[in-house]
């Protein structure tokens, strides 16, 4: 749930321009979302630290995934609320 607040927080900042404070709030979501069982989170947490890099122009930062790629039972199509739609 913190990890969620986090990211929330986050995307407002970058509504704002904040970079500072969204670079920070960003990286709590990612550190808190590293410990949650919810890949969407860690997923969206790592989105959002690329996007504050492009916008603050370091975009070798920006390009390569911030968090490795999930595996396990939850990415494999066992459990619905994991299975993306076309």
């Amino acid at each position: 749930m913190l990890a969620e607040d986090y990211t929330l927080v986050t995307r407002m900042l970058i509504k704002l321009d904040d970079a500072q404070l969204g670079c920070l709030t960003a990286d709590r979501a990612r550190a808190i979302a590293g410990t949650a069982d919810s890949p969407l989170i860690t997923a969206e947490a790592a989105r959002n630290l690329a996007v504050l890099a492009r916008k603050a122009g370091w975009h070798s930062q920006a390009m390569p995934s911030p968090c490795p790629r999930p595996t396990g039972q939850s990415c494999a199509g066992a459990d619905p609320l994991h299975v993306a739609t076309a």
